[in-house]
């Protein structure tokens, strides 16, 4: 069942003041669902293809409860008493909450496929950033730090984390200095070792390794530089093939995938810069 999470109401709306988008055929966005309530009066609800042909029609009142639009569905909608009055509420995947609320980059694809695999635990976000992947862990359940050695996205952290009432620990920290002191039960450092002082990268991994909890996790996602895909970007630090692996020999690798990604970031025609990365989800024995 797919856990859903409102971050958007509508004013609620009658004959004079709805807007003419919703009364005209359109469709929700990819990752949204709307939930529609009817105050008053009758409405209908017009289900359409593409084409604006109508596929089904339904009545709803205030009776009829909740109704739900899915992701991307097309429609429309007629009020058709003069006191009618309904009201929108869109929802969303708890990892698409932070996007669709603030406008955040998405939470990062291999934390949301971890947090299938990793119990709730205390957690640490290595180079947070803007702190998407450990919002959506402390929106998940996890007891989450979040660390940064730039501290100028950690202060609009910390008042987001606040606004949402989310227990989220913030602290500076040069990931360089391998001076973790604590255990944790899973340390996430997803696009971060790139930007790392190569010399100690062999430090840092073993301070992870040493501040896991017993059955803790290691997540890490990194570029790479590989003969097949030689990295194009001048970063401080990449992994070659099987080097990851071989620093976690011993442990159980829940996921290990070496294979091509795009960037973010374009070339001179204006495509994504491709390259491999290494992605990493680890098991402390």
């Amino acid at each position: 069942m797919t856990t859903l999470i409102p971050y958007k109401t509508m004013p609620v709306w009658d004959k004079n003041t709805i807007p003419a988008a919703v009364t005209n055929q359109h469709n929700t966005q990819a990752g949204t669902w709307g939930k529609l309530r009817v105050l008053a009066g009758r409405l209908k609800f017009r289900e359409l293809t593409e084409d604006g042909a109508t596929t089904a029609e339904h009545i709803l009142t205030p009776e009829s409860g909740v109704w739900t639009i899915y992701p991307q569905q097309w429609h429309r909608v007629e009020m058709l008493d003069d006191d009618t009055q309904m009201q929108l509420e869109f929802h969303c995947e708890p990892a698409d909450y932070f996007h669709k609320k603030y406008g955040m980059t998405r939470t990062h694809s291999a934390v949301i496929a971890a947090s299938d695999t990793v119990p709730p635990g205390k957690a640490l976000d290595l180079g947070c950033g803007q702190g998407r992947n450990a919002l959506y862990l402390a929106l998940k359940g996890y007891d989450v730090t979040a660390v940064d050695q730039n501290p100028n996205p950690l202060y609009a952290l910390s008042d987001l984390a606040a606004q949402e009432n989310l227990p989220l620990q913030i602290a500076g920290y040069d990931i360089n200095a391998a001076a973790l002191d604590e255990p944790y039960d899973f340390i996430v450092a997803t696009v971060v070792f790139m930007f790392l002082q190569a010399g100690r990268v062999p430090d840092i991994i073993a301070n992870m390794q040493q501040n896991t909890a017993r059955g803790g996790y290691n997540l890490i996602v990194s570029a790479m530089n590989t003969d097949d895909y030689p990295c194009p970007m001048p970063f401080s630090f990449t992994f070659k093939e099987n080097e990851l692996r071989d620093y976690y020999q011993g442990w159980e690798l829940a996921e290990y995938r070496e294979e091509p990604g795009n960037m973010h970031a374009t070339d001179e025609a204006g495509n994504p810069i491709r390259l491999k990365f290494v992605t990493m989800l680890a098991r402390k024995p």
